[in-house]
């Protein structure tokens, strides 16, 4: 028993964690997305090391928004059937933000932080026609702790110290209305 714990210990240390943010902005306004781990995702972030990638994107089929990215990535499409939220490379050189669901063969990107099928219909105009997304992998909303201020739309975002939405979960410090506090 002792040989297995030991051995597990060991599986856990070494299986690498991967949870890089991405943001994206439509419009000046900026949501987070927690991102998969796998080839495109690792060549996405090489690239916007680089520097932020903003394309043009536009509604399909009345469930999401799809733009050209300007860069063609490794993939690894698998069936998969999507929610809202869910952000996924297609043709190795399409984004897709869906606010609503489908079935087809992607590569799973991201899915954006506590995504509703409403928030995402807001924040990318569903319906509404072409719009620009700015991909970052730092906020635009925070440079410093002292000058994060909160979402225009929601006075109860919470940030932590890297400027990355929390939720009432996270224990650690907080900033919410420019007040830092110790949950």
């Amino acid at each position: 028993m002792k040989r297995l714990t030991v051995f597990l210990i060991y599986l856990v240390a070494m299986t690498p964690v991967f949870a890089q943010k991405l943001y994206l902005t439509i419009d000046g306004v900026t949501v987070s997305a927690t991102m998969q781990n796998n080839v495109a995702t690792q060549a996405l972030v090489e690239l916007l090391q680089q520097g932020n990638i903003t394309y043009n994107a536009h509604d399909y089929g009345g469930f999401e928004k799809v733009g050209a990215l300007g860069h063609t990535l490794s993939s690894s499409d698998k069936q998969t059937t999507t929610q809202a939220g869910d952000i996924v490379l297609y043709s190795s050189n399409q984004v897709v933000i869906f606010y609503g669901s489908n079935s087809w063969a992607y590569t799973r990107l991201a899915t954006i932080d506590g995504a509703t099928a409403e928030s995402v219909s807001s924040f990318v105009k569903a319906g509404q026609g072409e719009v620009a997304v700015t991909l970052s992998l730092t906020s635009p909303n925070a440079t410093s702790t002292d000058e994060l201020t909160p979402s225009r739309n929601n006075t109860q975002t919470r940030y932590n110290l890297l400027g990355q939405i929390v939720d009432g979960n996270y224990h650690g410090i907080t900033i919410q209305k420019g007040k830092k506090t110790l949950r």
